[in-house]
C-alpha cells in the first residue's frame, strides 16, 4: 500500500558552533576560523579582523602610527609599507628616516633645540627656533609713548568727558574729549568724527599704535579695552590721567614687547591656563612674568617682571584669579588629583601647597582600611577649607577639609547634619569629628555625624 502523502526525505545535518543552533553564515565561518588560529582581536560584523590602530612594525616589531592615508610609519626603525616607500629607499643622512630620493624628509624633532614634534613634519626647525624672540625696541616704542604724553597733557588742559570723542556743545577747536578723542587730536591736529576709521590721514599710524597699546595695557591692568574704560561710570578725570602716566611708563620699560610693529597682547599658551605666570607665593619675592603672543604672526614671549610695584599687583591678581578656581570638595592646594590644585600655587607665608611640596587631601580609604562604611571612627585635626552648598532641595550643606597630624581629610556634612552643627563649624577652629567613611566616590570622605568644639585624641 503506497502513503497517501510524500515524506520528506531526509536531510543532511551539519555541526554548528553558534550557540543558537542555527547553521554558519559565511560570517560566522570566518568568525571561527579566526578565533581558532589565535586571534584576539577585533572581529566585525561581516566576520573579518578590524585592524589594530597601533599595528607592530613589519621590521622590528615596535609600535607604529598611521600616516598618510594607509602608510605606516615606525618610530623605532622608520619602517614604511612597501606601498608608500619605492625599492631603492635607504635611511636618509638628512631626516633619519628611510624614504625614496624622490620622497620628502620628515622630521620628529627639531634639529635646534631638540623639542619632539607630536607628528612627523617637513621641518627640521621648530617654529620658535624659526623666528627669534621678539627684542624690545626702545625707539619703536617711542612714538607711543610721546602720543600718550601729549594726550594726557591735553585732557589736563582742555578736560576729559565720557560718552561721546568730543563735547559737541563747546565753541572753541579745542573740545574736552575722552581718551580716544584725545589721542585723535594730538594724532590728527583736531577733532574728526571718526578717530579709527581715518586710514588715509597720515597721523593714522600713529593713532593706531597709540590705542592699539591702550588696549592692550588696560586689558592687561582691568580687563577692558580703551572704550569701555573710559565709559565706566564713576569713572573720575585723575583717574585716566593717572592711568596714561603708569601706560606710557610701561610702554617704556619693555614690560609689553613688541613685534611685527606693534606692541604684543598678553595671551594664554604653552599649556598653561593664564597669561600671568607665577612662582612659589611662599616666598618672598616670587617669580613674575606675563606670556605676550603677537596678534601677526603668533610668536610668543615671556617677559619677566621685576618692578616691585608691579609685580605686587600682579601677585594680588593671581590670588585672585586662583581663588576663583573651581575645587571639588577640597581646599585649594592640597590634591594631587585635581587639574587646577596641579596648575595654580596656593602657598601663603604658613602654608605649602602640593605643587611645593605640601600635605595632600588623603583618601580615608586608604588611610583608614580598617573601617568599615558602617564602622563610626573620631578624627581629630583644624578646619581648612569651608565650602557652604545647596541640595536640590534647597537645603544647605557643607563641605570641608580637616588638617590633622597625618594629613588632610575630605569631610561631608550633610543637610540634617549641618542644621545642627553649622555653629560649630568656623574655619580655622580645632575641633573632634566622628563620622562613616563613605566610600561610594572616587574620592572617600568622612560623613560627619557629629563635631565637638576643642583638642581630643585621634581614634
Amino acid at each position: 500500500m503506497q502513503p497517501t502523502q510524500n515524506t520528506p526525505e531526509p536531510r543532511a545535518t551539519h555541526p554548528t558552533r553558534r550557540l543558537d543552533g542555527k547553521p554558519e553564515t559565511p560570517a560566522d565561518i570566518r568568525f571561527f576560523a579566526l578565533r581558532e588560529s589565535g586571534y584576539t582581536g577585533w572581529i566585525d560584523q561581516d566576520g573579518y579582523a578590524v585592524p589594530d590602530s597601533n599595528p607592530a612594525c613589519p621590521d622590528c616589531n615596535g609600535p607604529t602610527v598611521y600616516r598618510m592615508g594607509k602608510a605606516v610609519l615606525c618610530w623605532s626603525c622608520t619602517h614604511r609599507e612597501p606601498n608608500f616607500v619605492a625599492p631603492a629607499a635607504q635611511v636618509c643622512t638628512s631626516c633619519a628616516l628611510r624614504h625614496g630620493p624622490d620622497q620628502p624628509c620628515l622630521y620628529d624633532t627639531c634639529r635646534d633645540c631638540g623639542v619632539w614634534y607630536d607628528e612627523l613634519l617637513p621641518s627640521p626647525t621648530c617654529n620658535p627656533c624659526v623666528t627669534p624672540p621678539p627684542v624690545f625696541d626702545k625707539q619703536a616704542a617711542a612714538p607711543v609713548v610721546q602720543t600718550l604724553q601729549d594726550a594726557q597733557l591735553y585732557l589736563r588742559r582742555h578736560g576729559w568727558m565720557q560718552g561721546g570723542y568730543y563735547d559737541g556743545t563747546c565753541r572753541r577747536f579745542t573740545p574736552a574729549a575722552c581718551l580716544v578723542g584725545a589721542v585723535g587730536i594730538v594724532c590728527y591736529g583736531g577733532p574728526v568724527d571718526a578717530p579709527a576709521l581715518m586710514f588715509d590721514d597720515p597721523g593714522f599710524g600713529s593713532f593706531e599704535a597709540a590705542v592699539g597699546f591702550l588696549d592692550v595695557y588696560l586689558g592687561r591692568r582691568f580687563g577692558l579695552n580703551v572704550y569701555d574704560y573710559n565709559d565706566v561710570k564713576g569713572r573720575s578725570a585723575a583717574e585716566v590721567l593717572a592711568m596714561l602716566d603708569d601706560a606710557a611708563a610701561a610702554a617704556r620699560s619693555g614690560m609689553f614687547p613688541m613685534c611685527c610693529d606693534r606692541f604684543m597682547a598678553a595671551g594664554a599658551s604653552q599649556g598653561y591656563p593664564d597669561d600671568l605666570q607665577v612662582g612659589c607665593l611662599g616666598e618672598a619675592e616670587p617669580f613674575v612674568s606675563v606670556v605676550h603672543v603677537c596678534s601677526v604672526c603668533g610668536v610668543e614671549d615671556e617677559v619677566e617682571i621685576t618692578d616691585p610695584d608691579i609685580r605686587e599687583r600682579l601677585v594680588a591678581e593671581y590670588r585672585t584669579r586662583a581663588a576663583a578656581v573651581f575645587h571639588d570638595g577640597h581646599a585649594p592646594g592640597t590634591s594631587d588629583d585635581c587639574d587646577a590644585c596641579d596648575v595654580w600655587c596656593y602657598c601663603t607665608a604658613d602654608f605649602a601647597c602640593v605643587n611645593h611640596g605640601g600635605p595632600s587631601v588623603a583618601l580615608l580609604i586608604d588611610t583608614l582600611p580598617q573601617y568599615s562604611d558602617t564602622e563610626q571612627i573620631t578624627v581629630d585635626g583644624e578646619l581648612a577649607y569651608l565650602d557652604e552648598r545647596m541640595s536640590h532641595q534647597g537645603r544647605p550643606w557643607l563641605t570641608a577639609t580637616l588638617h590633622t597630624s597625618d594629613g588632610l581629610v575630605p569631610l561631608q556634612v550633610w543637610p540634617v547634619a549641618y542644621e545642627r552643627l553649622c555653629g560649630v563649624l568656623t574655619l580655622g577652629r580645632h575641633v573632634t569629628v566622628s563620622g562613616t567613611v563613605d566610600k561610594r566616590s572616587e574620592s572617600a570622605h568622612l560623613r560627619v555625624a557629629d563635631v565637638v568644639p576643642g583638642q581630643g585624641a585621634t581614634a
